[in-house]
């Protein structure tokens, strides 16, 4: 039962160590004032610890967004501000796994990717990354399978992540939106719809 509370194994490590801690702490504050200045000294341990974890786990309000707008910065040189509009990880410790963020951004943004400035063509992503520079959406036929791997349906699968596939390769086979891709022993692929207003970030080691 205690892992349906706490889904992510990280979360849950975090979450009992915490706990721990905590323990150990009353102990030594109530131990007296001989051992005042160790509570103080690990307390404030303690605290930094767990904000760094915290944030690290994103486990702190905001911090994936946050995440997410320094990607998509260095991904099209443009900083801005998205909200979940749907997510899916399903890893494991090996580094394999499949992860699918799609963020949402104003209407401003939307109007600035409608006709971007020629550095994001010419400029992003940058090629310490591996990655394609941006092109326009419909993909190119020598680049389906590259697409499929990237948008698979595996037996299991239902409901909102099935038709979040169907509606990533609906965007990909369209007009209208750009894309950019690594397609190696993994597969990153990254979509930037202006009229849904979405930046989709795929990433498949399977």
């Amino acid at each position: 039962m205690i892992f349906y509370l706490f889904p992510n194994f990280d979360v849950f490590l975090f979450v009992v160590l915490f706990i721990l801690c905590s323990i150990w702490l009353v102990f030594l504050y109530r131990k007296g004032a001989s051992k005042r200045k160790s509570f103080k000294i690990q307390f404030s341990i303690l605290i930094v610890l767990s904000i760094v974890a915290v944030w690290y786990l994103r486990i702190f309000p905001f911090a994936h967004n946050i995440e997410i707008m320094n990607l998509s910065e260095s991904l099209t040189g443009k900083r801005f501000w998205s909200w979940k509009n749907f997510k899916y990880y399903d890893g494991s410790v090996r580094g394999e796994g499949y992860y699918l963020d799609i963020y949402k951004y104003s209407e401003k943004t939307a109007e600035y990717f409608e006709t971007p400035d020629s550095s994001f063509f010419e400029e992003y992503p940058p090629e310490s990354s591996s990655l394609t520079r941006w092109r326009p959406t419909p993909i190119s036929e020598n680049e389906v399978e590259m697409l499929e791997f990237a948008t698979p349906t595996y037996a299991g699968w239902k409901g909102k992540i099935v038709e979040s596939q169907n509606f990533i390769r609906k965007i990909a086979n369209s007009p209208d939106a750009y894309y950019s891709f690594r397609h190696e022993n993994s597969t990153e692929l990254y979509i930037i719809s202006p009229k849904d207003r979405m930046i989709i970030l795929i990433y498949h080691n399977m």
